[in-house]
């Protein structure tokens, strides 16, 4: 009654009468056992495969976008709230990949004699520099990484 009333399983490893008191509750998912008690029963939907579960397939939805993956609570009663977070922090989103901002430019504007914007912040290939003394029919559009002749 005590398992069954945690939603649990009851499991007796050792039906003999001299073994009284090593029954188990068993969780429904993993390897969580409580001897002589309920399970502490943990369902982390960013490691096990389920139908709503972030791991499908053998491969982990977030990590395929280059994200990692949180479940808010690993509570078995409590499903579908993972949420992948971009490699920045923010932002997140629950149940599939976020959409994260990716600034190119950050370590390419050098003493001021160069400038860089990122005209794409959600896709790849956004970052342009200019020279700033430069002659303007001189001044060109650089890609990611390239390093200007300021």
């Amino acid at each position: 009654a005590v398992c069954i009333g945690a939603g649990q399983t009851c499991v007796d490893p050792a039906p003999e009468p001299l073994s009284a008191g090593d029954w188990e509750c068993r969780c429904a998912q993993g390897s969580a056992v409580g001897v002589a008690s309920p399970a502490k029963c943990v369902r982390d939907e960013c490691v096990e495969a389920c139908p709503t579960c972030a791991m499908r397939g053998g491969a982990n939805l977030c990590e395929m976008a280059g994200q990692s993956c949180e479940d808010l609570t690993t509570d078995p009663s409590k499903t579908s709230d993972w949420q992948c977070v971009c490699p920045a922090g923010s932002p997140r989103k629950t149940k599939a990949p976020a959409v994260c901002e990716i600034d190119e430019c950050v370590d390419l504007t050098n003493f001021g004699a160069r400038t860089c914007h990122d005209s794409a912040r959600y896709a790849e290939n956004g970052c342009k520099c200019e020279c700033g003394w430069q002659d303007a029919s001189l001044a060109g559009a650089f890609g990611p990484g390239a390093d200007a002749p300021c």
